[in-house]
């Protein structure tokens, strides 16, 4: 991954500000996989064949302005364009099984654009009520869509220290530029892609409380409701762009059919950095479902439903002179995080299936039916600092999942004992770093 941009700001005038850039965002994947046929059980020695063939690779060119204005006391506006070139170059070939002929799904070299613009104007009606109302107009170039989307919200300050809000807000999501050029068989035997999709939509409802306990410590708490339409899904099946992060391989046409809905309340308790030492605690609980092609609702795939954190920090002075205008303290910091959360869903395997073709066979029918156990990951932090009057010098050690604790990817098959396993995988990484601050 790279990114570049440039970044100007002017003032127009008192009351008038424009603020634009230009960027360049570029990204890419590329692997080939190979079958492994043992001569015999046991031995290394044996014969390759392949197995996928994968590359993605995405560049993005971006323009943003973005217009700031104070028309009053009470009323100010903002307003913008974001412009996209997107450039897209892909491919995608897969087999079941070993000795097969490689199956293409994908091969595009690609070009388009998505372009937004966007306007809202917040207004204080009173001391202690005001409204947001806002705008985004979207086109998205390969499907020719437009989209207008409102959104609004109300704040009530019932006291100096306490904030009521309301919002609703309509967005869209186009989905991931290679999903449009998957190819398939239509029922008259034509190849065809899925241009032609419209983007996701979505309408979020919140409701919102926030509390200013007292100066160092902060309180809020958002519920919210989120019912999404015209996500794409594939026809007749479980499958639903809702679910998918990364997607090598669709060889069923897609529609916009499937819906979804997730609603949760989250939690954000704050201490803001005072007597050298901080924490942050937030936990969110939800439920998120959605509808596939078949028309069945199902739990989704990151339905974990619930997720708390907590990270806090401490520094100590072990060094300081008393003359402030050389100032030369050095400060020992310790930062530590820890997540706990419900286990991410899975799907249970067809095990006389998986065993015939020697590959994983999920049981479609209960897709993200179990869910893995709950997972904690620990990470901690150490700092040293020296504070200079024109500098800052740290060295520092990053610690991820100090705890060691591994992560189930599913399934795979193992060809050795004739079994489908689960993959567990261990993410571990230290850092160590230095850095100079002037």
């Amino acid at each position: 991954m790279m990114a570049v941009g440039l970044n100007h700001k002017t003032q127009l005038s008192d009351n008038s500000f424009l603020d634009t850039s230009i960027g360049i965002t570029t990204n890419g994947y590329k692997s080939t996989t190979e079958w492994f046929e043992p001569d015999a059980e046991n031995l290394n020695s044996g014969s390759l064949t392949p197995y996928s063939n994968l590359e993605n690779r995405e560049i993005k060119y971006t323009f943003t302005s973005n217009l700031s204005n104070k028309l009053s006391k009470h009323i100010s506006t903002t307003s913008g364009i974001i412009a996209d070139y997107l450039s897209l170059k892909a491919t995608a070939r897969q087999v079941d099984a070993p000795e097969e002929p490689l199956e293409e799904f994908l091969d595009a070299n690609e070009n388009s654009y998505y372009l937004q613009a966007y306007a809202q104007t917040d207004v204080q009606i009173t001391p202690k009520l005001s409204t947001q109302i806002g705008v985004n107009v979207s086109h998205f170039g390969i499907n020719q869509e437009t989209t207008l989307e409102p959104r609004a919200g109300i704040r009530w300050k019932a006291l100096p220290s306490l904030k009521f809000g309301l919002g609703y807000g309509s967005h869209s999501r186009r989905e991931d530029l290679k999903v449009y050029y998957f190819n398939h068989m239509n029922e008259n035997g034509i190849t065809r892609n899925n241009k032609l999709l419209k983007k996701s939509k979505a309408n979020h409802y919140i409701a919102s409380i926030d509390w200013k306990i007292n100066n160092n410590l902060h309180l809020n708490v958002e519920g919210y409701y989120q019912k999404l339409h015209d996500v794409p899904v594939a026809i007749d099946s479980s499958y639903s762009t809702a679910n998918y992060t990364q997607l090598w391989k669709l060889d069923k046409p897609l529609n916009n059919n499937g819906t979804g809905k997730n609603i949760g309340i989250d939690i954000t308790l704050e201490k803001y950095f005072n007597n050298n030492y901080y924490y942050l605690l937030t936990a969110s609980f939800f439920d998120a479902t959605y509808v596939g092609g078949d028309g069945i609702e199902r739990n989704s795939l990151f339905n974990r439903n619930y997720l708390t954190t907590l990270t806090a920090g401490k520094e100590f002075t072990i060094g300081s002179t008393k003359d402030a205008s050389n100032s030369k303290n050095k400060l020992l910091g310790f930062n530590f995080n820890a997540t706990y959360m419900g286990g991410q869903r899975t799907t249970p395997f067809l095990e006389s299936e998986s065993i015939l073709q020697q590959k994983v066979v999920l049981d479609h029918d209960r897709l993200y039916d179990l869910q893995n156990d709950p997972e904690l990951w620990i990470n901690f932090g150490i700092t040293y600092k020296i504070n200079k009057k024109e500098s800052t010098t740290t060295w520092g050690l990053d610690f991820q999942n100090a705890t060691l604790a591994t992560q189930n990817q599913g399934y795979e098959y193992n060809f050795f004992t004739k079994k489908v396993v689960k993959n567990d995988v261990l993410f571990l990484l230290p850092n160590l770093y230095y850095k100079i601050e002037f």
